[in-house]
């Protein structure tokens, strides 16, 4: 078994975050029949502080 270990800084955790937010947010509003409800969580929690 590979393993392999990358060391971040938290700027780069931040983003890495971000982009995973990002692409559950463009699935969620590319879907034909948009969850108004899931969109608003998903939006509410990603703009919240922390």
């Amino acid at each position: 078994m590979y393993q392999h270990h990358v060391d971040l800084n938290p700027i780069e955790v931040a983003i890495d975050e971000m982009s995973k937010k990002v692409l559950e947010i463009r699935q969620l509003c590319s879907s034909s029949d948009v969850d108004m409800i899931q969109l608003q969580l998903k939006l509410q929690g990603s703009i919240s502080v922390q």
